[in-house]
């Protein structure tokens, strides 16, 4: 169905319709002006935006296609963390290569993915994120830190990672 009122998107994902089902359908929405960067309040993460439904879905093709369309995901707060949070690594390298993400990006909660993979223990995605550009001394989330999250965790390869060859401040107190 044509439309020139891109919200007819939101219409649809609000209805539970899965953009995911086939690239094509995406692809022709898509020619038709389909806004990929459209947004809606919901409680559920996956119901926010189509990049943020196609990474729910673990879907690469679709999250690429949608990136390759110029979604944003910068556009749903705390979308990387929640990314490092909930799926394979590689979602966050597609976002991070093809999105251009905020990769200090954080949400309430979880924190920034640096401090996401800090608590599970992922020192190669953590090294990943640090060769980046990632800042290890934003503070926020649960654990309040990327290094307080591999030390409430048990993580002393992570530690080592943050300590190690990094640069990381102290926060000490006198």
């Amino acid at each position: 169905m044509y439309t020139q009122n891109p919200e007819i998107l939101l219409i649809l994902l609000g209805a539970g319709v899965n953009p995911n089902v086939a690239p094509t359908i995406l692809q022709c929405l898509l020619e038709y002006r389909a806004d990929p960067n459209i947004t809606c309040l919901n409680d559920s993460p996956w119901k926010r935006s189509p990049l943020a439904a196609a990474v729910y879905t673990q879907n690469p093709e679709i999250l690429s296609i949608l990136l390759g369309a110029g979604a944003d995901p910068n556009v749903i707060p705390g979308l990387l963390s929640y990314v490092a949070e909930n799926h394979d690594f590689q979602f966050v390298k597609v976002i991070l290569d093809e999105g251009n993400a905020n990769i200090d990006s954080a949400d309430d909660t979880l924190g920034t993915a640096l401090q996401v993979f800090a608590a599970k223990g992922q020192r190669d995605a953590m090294a990943y994120l640090l060769d980046l550009g990632a800042d290890p001394n934003i503070e926020g989330g649960q654990y309040g830190s990327a290094l307080n999250a591999a030390i409430a965790n048990g993580h002393e390869h992570c530690i080592d990672e943050l300590l190690g060859e990094r640069s990381i401040e102290s926060h000490e107190s006198d």
